[in-house]
């Protein structure tokens, strides 16, 4: 899709593409959101990987869309956007409602995003607390030292007298 001329077909396609791209981000987080909070890490893995391909796709389109409205002396940013709309009328009416969905899926991706890392983090802490208690209750050190630097595990030697 050619995205030279600026044109409300062509920014209201890109506005959909990008609608749409979010909309499947958006389900994707909610199923990497359960997939921490089950501890499933298959299914973690499989959300990152769908993730990157997505957001690699997202990408593309946002560059498209940047392209098209800075053809016409614009900006991307929402500022920008609210100029250009004012200037053009024509754009306004076929593309500021989607232009106003586009900005809130993506604060919404954000602010879920946000809350996965930190479901991601307190998993994380969970894991290395129970790994603490497992190596204390084996006897062997928590594995770092007061300075945070890791300490060695302690060797046993057991010397058998033999006669």
């Amino acid at each position: 899709m050619s995205t030279s001329p600026l044109s409300a077909v062509t920014l209201g396609a890109l506005l959909e593409q990008e609608q749409q791209g979010l909309a499947q981000l958006l389900i994707l987080l909610s199923r990497e959101q359960s997939a921490l909070t089950e501890g499933n890490v298959d299914e973690v893995s499989n959300c990152a990987a769908e993730k990157a391909v997505l957001m690699d796709r997202l990408n593309k389109i946002l560059v498209q869309r940047t392209d098209c409205v800075k053809s016409a002396g614009f900006g991307a940013d929402p500022a920008s956007m609210s100029q250009l709309f004012a200037t053009h009328k024509d754009l306004a009416k076929v593309c500021h409602r989607l232009w106003s969905q586009v900005l809130a899926l993506w604060q919404q991706a954000y602010k879920e995003n946000q809350l996965n890392e930190t479901i991601a983090q307190l998993r994380l802490k969970q894991t290395e607390r129970s790994l603490n208690v497992l190596h204390q209750a084996a006897g062997a050190p928590s594995g770092y030292g007061s300075d945070g630097r890791l300490q060695p595990l302690p060797t046993s030697r057991t010397v058998v007298q033999v006669r």
